[in-house]
């Protein structure tokens, strides 16, 4: 898992239309120049009876917000709504990019560590800022975006309550 992503299910009782309502009453419209934000909302995005499209509304900067998108299933007996919570495009294009160019550096460098290594050169430890590049860029994609996305989970299963599969 390069690029961050969630997936889960939600199964509840309630019916699509109530699913619905819970979250249009979450969530406010997307705007592109916030001014005044409707802090009564946690969310911000569309709901139809087709599904969800959402972020979570944060008064504070984070490129790393999941896009979460969501489907209605209707059984004979429950609703399951299948959630997907992924990176916004742009987020994931530049972190695409990050890594891909890290990883040609890591790859131009190996030499040199492998020789570092084998004749225990300590001191040349600038040959390993590739690698820690990589594994930096790593964490600073995932880490944000798992915070953020357990916390948005943590509010849809808290409004539709219910168990997760």
């Amino acid at each position: 898992m390069i690029i961050p992503h969630k997936k889960f299910s939600i199964i509840t009782n309630k019916t699509v239309q109530e699913a619905i309502n819970i979250l249009q009453k979450n969530t406010t419209k997307r705007a592109f120049f916030k001014m005044f934000k409707d802090t009564s909302a946690f969310f911000e995005g569309d709901v139809s009876p087709a599904g969800f499209c959402l972020n979570r509304l944060i008064h504070y900067n984070n490129s790393f917000i999941p896009q979460i998108d969501g489907q209605f299933i209707k059984d004979d007996k429950e609703l399951r709504i299948q959630v997907n919570m992924h990176l916004h495009t742009f987020t994931m294009i530049f972190c695409l990019i990050w890594i891909i160019l890290v990883f040609i550096a890591f790859l131009a460098f190996i030499p040199s560590m492998i020789t570092s290594i084998r004749y225990f050169k300590i001191n040349e430890l600038s040959n390993f800022i590739p690698l820690f590049l990589l594994i930096f860029g790593y964490l600073i994609f995932t880490v944000p975006f798992n915070i953020e996305a357990k916390i948005a989970e943590n509010k849809l299963f808290e409004l539709l309550c219910s168990e997760t599969k």
